[in-house]
């Protein structure tokens, strides 16, 4: 039997999804070494350029292409799964490019997972093992957006998860694109409305709004200036800071509704921003959809219809809302801002005093110019982009602004929601300011921390439910642990899970507690090694271990390195063992520190530093953190130092 590919592989005419079965079904079984009929031609590995031509078979993903030099520096490695192999594609400095799975031991790959700057950002899926792909995933920077493809046609059919921001999006690229089977994915559909318990007299002006995509569509690109084939999305824009609750009503519906009033798209078109009412959005369950058919907004007067159908009051009886007018005045300036951005990052040398200070300026003036919702949005960015220049040292006048700006909006409104925004903003731009004072001492910097701390507990008991109450506990937290104030800490620990159990510092502050918990305790670690592969505490199984948190950038590491391998050749033979889970956020970096040291013992590794996966499971909240492990498994310290590594170790060893 010859195991022969089609030739289409060869001339480069066969299509996405046919390339992919051939030529991975049969490189997967002669890489890892399934049996093989031994007739079979003996393939080498695929190339490294070869993998690398291979593409998502969505369009629009941005994922990493290496040029030719940096191609011919690529390896193909084999990638051994608990269950299932394949293969990696990584770059020159180790960084993964591509990974090509079998992950269930069927000898068939069913997962195809893109790179971009060595986070997954993109994978195809084969789930009903038919050797095609039929689900498409956006994830970490690519975004959240999981695609069906039911005929596995390379085009998706429906969604099973895609957030409100990502459907107008797809929404203007698909318009763009002129694919009216992808726009009608995003469009509410007769199930949906009865799913939502919507009355039938909502329910048919509903579906009515979206029949029809085809004409509307061609409508649209027969008349539009605001949407070409040159226009590009830019952003999501909505009157609303946040989705709004429309409870279950005799008249509307018997559940209730998630929904976004009146939403915009922002596109950029030959330099020039436009507007796109893309009118209400509705959730069904982890899905956004459209309500209405997107409407470009021509010409200088723009009309924006305020509130949809599922929002209007007494909507089944009631007529249509009134369109206002969006002020030339305000899109004018966004063009002006959507050219500055471009221009900023068209340049190497980043944003400059000059920049940041026309940026912050044009800001101002949206924010005069605009009014309730609309406003807040700017505001919000207006502060945002004054304490970035702060902290970057590009806008000496900025503590002063804010604290302007503060004033003016606490006159205006003694209960605005941006107080405490624009507040905790401006204490940390103040505190990181001060702390930059290279003329400080010991004694001023210790004043300073005092203060700080004292302005984080007004802080957090001040304003104890909004968002940013939850990242002040957890730096208070972080520092009453740091000063050996175990139970203090603890204490804000678990005030921000029972405040704010859904923030990012909750997820942070259960590793801190599990952590502070490990004494006594088995610990399962299970990351990957820096080479991508599987790693579980059970290997070490009988041995003494150390879990060592640290990156190449800490100088209290660096310091330990030399005891660390002394202790090592020692003990290494008596059943001491070292496990690095590096937390650097450049994977790059690593394996040149690691030879450079000569460091021998195991790595492991998972994107994203101090934000990765180990990071946030142990609240690590400095470097190094050592964790020591006896033979049986369960940690006798979780705050290791080197000296008690020295003392302890003999004694665990005999």
């Amino acid at each position: 039997m010859d195991f022969l590919p089609p030739i289409g592989i060869l001339t480069g005419t066969v299509n996405r999804v046919d390339w992919r079965v051939w030529t991975f079904v049969l490189t997967t079984l002669l890489v890892v070494g399934f049996d093989i009929p031994k007739t079979a031609i003996a393939f080498e590995p695929p190339s490294a350029k070869l993998a690398l031509s291979l593409k998502p078979i969505q369009s629009n993903v941005e994922i990493d292409l290496p040029t030719a030099e940096e191609t011919d520096a690529c390896k193909v490695e084999v990638e051994r799964l608990p269950v299932g192999t394949g293969w990696g594609v990584y770059g020159p400095q180790g960084q993964p490019l591509r990974r090509f799975l079998d992950t269930n031991a069927d000898n068939k790959i069913d997962q195809w997972s893109y790179y971009l700057r060595g986070l997954e950002v993109y994978r195809d899926l084969d789930t009903n093992a038919n050797d095609r792909a039929d689900q498409s995933r956006w994830i970490n920077s690519g975004g959240s957006r999981w695609g069906i493809d039911k005929n596995e046609d390379g085009k998706i059919d429906a969604w099973k998860m895609i957030s409100a921001e990502e459907v107008s999006k797809v929404a203007i690229e698909a318009i763009i694109d002129q694919d009216v089977s992808l726009l009608s994915t995003l469009f509410v559909t007769a199930d949906e409305c009865r799913e939502l318990g919507l009355k039938k007299e909502l329910s048919d002006r509903v579906l009515q709004n979206v029949a029809d995509p085809s004409g509307k569509l061609k409508l649209i690109l027969g008349t539009s200036r605001v949407l070409t084939t040159s226009s590009r999305w830019v952003r999501f824009d909505t009157s609303m800071l946040m989705p709004n609750l429309v409870p279950a009503d005799d008249s509307k519906t018997t559940k209730d509704l998630v929904v976004y009033e009146n939403v915009m798209a922002i596109v950029e078109n030959g330099g020039k921003t436009g507007f796109v009412q893309m009118g209400e959005f509705v959730k069904v369950g982890d899905v956004w959809k459209m309500t209405q058919f997107p409407k470009p907004m021509e010409g200088d007067t723009l009309e924006v219809t305020e509130g949809g159908l599922l929002m209007q009051p007494s909507v089944v009886s009631g007529g249509v809302p009134e369109p206002s007018t969006v002020d030339p005045a305000v899109k004018g300036m966004i063009d002006e801002l959507q050219q500055l951005d471009n221009a900023t990052q068209a340049s190497s040398k980043g944003p400059t005093p000059d920049s940041v200070r026309k940026r912050i300026d044009l800001l101002s003036k949206l924010v005069r110019q605009t009014s309730g919702a609309s406003q807040t949005q700017w505001q919000q960015q207006l502060i945002d982009e004054i304490t970035a220049a702060i902290q970057t040292g590009n806008y000496p006048d900025g503590l002063v602004q804010l604290a302007a700006i503060e004033k003016q909006i606490t006159a205006a409104d003694p209960d605005s929601e941006l107080i405490p925004y624009i507040l905790y903003r401006r204490l940390s731009a103040e505190y990181n300011e001060r702390l930059r004072n290279p003329s400080m001492n010991n004694e001023q910097r210790q004043e300073l921390q005092e203060w700080w701390l004292k302005q984080l507990q007004s802080y957090a008991t001040t304003y104890t439910q909004v968002p940013d109450a939850a990242d002040a506990m957890y730096q208070l937290a972080m520092t009453q642990e740091f000063v050996g104030k175990t139970k203090e800490a603890q204490s804000w620990y678990q005030k921000i899970l029972i405040d704010h159990k859904n923030s990012v510092p909750a997820q942070r502050a259960i590793g801190a507690l599990r952590r502070m918990s490990l004494v006594n305790n088995p610990i399962n670690i299970s990351y990957p090694t820096l080479q991508g592969k599987p790693f579980g505490m059970a290997a070490m199984k009988g041995r003494v271990v150390l879990v060592l948190f640290w990156s190449t950038w800490c100088q209290p590491c660096a310091e330990d390195l030399p005891q660390l391998k002394e202790l090592y050749r020692t003990y290494g033979p008596k059943g001491f063992e070292i496990v690095g889970i590096n937390l650097d956020s450049d994977r790059s970096l690593v394996e040149p520190f690691l030879k450079q040291q000569q460091i021998p013992w195991l790595q492991l590794f998972e994107e994203g530093g101090l934000d990765s996966k180990p990071a946030t499971d142990y609240g690590v909240i400095s470097l190094p953190t050592m964790f020591l492990v006896d033979k049986s498994g369960v940690v006798i310290s979780n705050t290791s130092s080197v000296e008690e590594l020295k003392e302890k170790l003999p004694e665990l060893l005999k």
